[in-house]
């Protein structure tokens, strides 16, 4: 059997959680899964997106993220990515209504980058909002 060095086995890790996050799915604590979406945010003009989004560290498997309510939204789509510039996913399948969501089922020592947008009536999606991120 190879001798892995701690670098190696670090990367092994990080692929390992990487593959359990995306293929064994996060739940929320809504009971959604995590939708198969990837984020492709429409913008609509004049709307604007979510303000004070922060992302807290609940426990070593979960996060708190919250943001300011936008006035006229219906509901929020919220987004998540392991690379600050990276795709985002959209985590959410079902309308969400509330401020804060958590997040549930993600693994220790990863960093993880949330942002959000506001629904309006007749579906128009919010620009993305500026993102927030935690490590667990």
């Amino acid at each position: 059997m190879k001798n892995y060095g701690t670098r190696q086995k670090a990367l092994i890790i990080a692929f390992a959680a990487l593959i359990l996050f995306f293929f064994g799915g996060c739940a929320l604590d809504t009971d959604e899964d995590f939708g198969g979406d990837i984020a492709g945010a429409q913008t609509s003009g004049g709307h604007t997106a979510p303000k004070n989004v922060s992302a807290d560290y609940r426990s070593y498997t979960s996060a708190l993220v919250s943001w300011d309510a936008v006035d006229g939204a219906t509901e929020y789509r919220i987004y998540m990515s392991l690379t600050a510039k990276g795709v985002y996913e959209k985590l959410t399948t079902d309308p969400y209504t509330y401020s804060s969501i958590t997040v549930n089922k993600l693994s220790a020592g990863i960093a993880y980058y949330f942002k959000i947008t506001a629904v309006f009536p007749g579906g128009k999606e919010s620009p993305f909002s500026a993102s927030a991120s935690v490590t667990l």
